[in-house]
């Protein structure tokens, strides 16, 4: 990449090593900052430290809060049982103005004992609905208390639901890392087509250290742009021909200000 064109932000970002970016995602609690491959490789560390088996799949990530994490899965809390050799003592159940709570009591293997509770809304529900939510209520108490004794802060799944803002995230196929995308987009955009206007808006962008996925569509709406702007110059060109006249300018060239307004901002 040409360092007289790139900002100051982007030729840091290039420098930090791998190690120093887990360091930053662990501080920050955001995984989005981590490339597919870097994900990768931090769920099957999570996993090994955890001695819990990756092909199941006991993670699964969410953004929330704005930031990329995981939550444990059924598979991730059974495991954690199997291997922690932790029992539930008992289970208290109560229903209190329309809520249902069962408070699981937990004794792990090491012999240190926890409690956690399980709340699900029955207001209206009759017949199988109440049931099964009564049994939701079991399960959050029982998957809290594992996570909770096994000393892991992390959501289960049975929460997510009840969580607002939480959104569901699904992996990308892994692809170019984020200085190739940097390295392309820089390269695209000292195309003549290009204003120093939009050189800036997408400079300051990058100089806010986008996330993998957010690089990524920028350097396809750029590519985008550029083909299109193609098209529309051999059209124009092609018009031209036929009407026996000189090439007219393409729309978009002419007038790179308000086409790139338009599609950069």
């Amino acid at each position: 990449m040409n360092n007289s064109t790139v900002p100051q932000s982007m030729e840091i970002r290039q420098e930090t090593t791998p190690a120093a970016l887990l360091e930053k995602v662990l501080l920050g609690g955001n995984l989005a900052q981590l490339t597919p491959a870097e994900r990768l490789n931090f769920y099957n560390a999570t996993c090994n430290s955890l001695g819990l088996n990756p092909l199941t799949r006991p993670f699964e990530y969410i953004t929330l809060n704005n930031k990329l994490t995981l939550y444990a899965k059924k598979d991730a809390t059974e495991q954690l049982r199997a291997i922690h050799n932790v029992s539930v003592l008992k289970l208290e159940r109560e229903a209190v103005e329309g809520v249902y709570t069962v408070t699981a009591y937990l004794e792990h293997g090491s012999g240190r004992k926890d409690s956690s509770l399980g709340a699900v809304s029955i207001e209206g529900l009759k017949g199988e609905a109440k049931a099964n939510a009564m049994m939701k209520a079991e399960t959050k108490a029982k998957r809290r208390g594992t996570l909770s004794i096994c000393g892991l802060g992390i959501l289960d799944e049975t929460e997510i639901e009840t969580i607002a803002d939480a959104r569901p995230f699904t992996e990308q196929p892994l692809g170019k890392t984020l200085e190739d995308m940097c390295a392309d987009i820089d390269k695209l955009l000292k195309l003549p087509i290009f204003t120093e206007a939009t050189r800036n808006t997408v400079h300051a962008f990058m100089a806010e250290s986008p996330t993998h996925e957010a690089v990524s569509k920028k350097l396809a709406q750029i590519q985008r742009f550029i083909a299109d702007a193609s098209k529309e110059e051999a059209k124009n060109r092609k018009v031209a021909k036929a009407a026996n006249d000189e090439p007219r300018q393409p729309e978009l060239i002419p007038t790179p200000e308000q086409a790139q307004q338009e599609a950069f901002g």
